[in-house]
C-alpha cells in the first residue's frame, strides 16, 4: 500500500514512508456523524533535507528515533511540537521539532458535526547516517 521513496540529494538520502496517503478528493469534504484526524497536505519527503541533520551529530556519528507530537490547529497549521520520545541526543530531538513544525501542512481534523479542530499528530523521525558517512533521514508517521 505504502512504499518507500528514495530521494538523492548531495550526498545523502532520505527515505520517506508515510502513513498517511496524501488526500484527494472527497476525502477533504467534511462528513457529519464521521469524525476524521488531521490529513497530509504536503508530501512528508519536503519536512527534511540533508542540511537539516545537526552538524555535530553528523561527525560524532550519533543517530537515534526522535518521536515528536505535534498539535494542528484549526487552519491546519503547526501550532506547537513537543519530543514524546528522545532519540537520545538533545540536537536532533531540537531538529525534528524545529524543522517538521516548519514545514509541514495538514487539512486540519474535523469532528463529528464537520467542524475544524485542533488536534494531535504524532510523528516519528528516523535519523539515521548510511555507511559512506553521508545524512538523511527516515519519516515515519502515525496519527493520534
Amino acid at each position: 500500500m505504502f512504499g518507500i521513496v528514495h530521494v538523492a540529494l548531495a550526498q545523502a538520502a532520505i527515505y520517506a514512508l508515510p502513513a498517511i496517503p496524501p488526500p484527494t478528493g472527497p476525502a477533504l469534504e467534511p462528513q457529519r456523524g464521521r469524525e476524521r484526524p488531521p490529513l497530509v497536505v504536503n508530501s512528508p519527503d519536503a519536512w527534511l533535507s540533508v542540511g537539516d541533520y545537526p552538524a555535530a551529530a553528523r561527525a560524532e556519528r550519533r543517530e537515534g528515533v526522535s518521536v515528536v507530537r505535534l498539535t494542528i490547529s484549526t487552519r491546519g497549521t503547526v501550532t506547537g511540537c513537543t519530543v514524546e520520545r528522545s532519540s537520545g541526543h538533545a540536537d536532533l530531538d531540537d531538529a525534528a521539532c524545529r524543522t517538521v513544525a516548519s514545514r509541514a501542512q495538514f487539512e486540519p481534523a474535523r469532528n463529528y458535526f464537520g467542524q475544524r479542530v485542533e488536534r494531535p499528530v504524532l510523528t516519528s523521525i528516523r535519523w539515521q547516517l548510511p555507511a559512506a558517512g553521508t545524512g538523511g533521514a527516515t519519516l515515519a508517521m502515525t496519527t493520534d
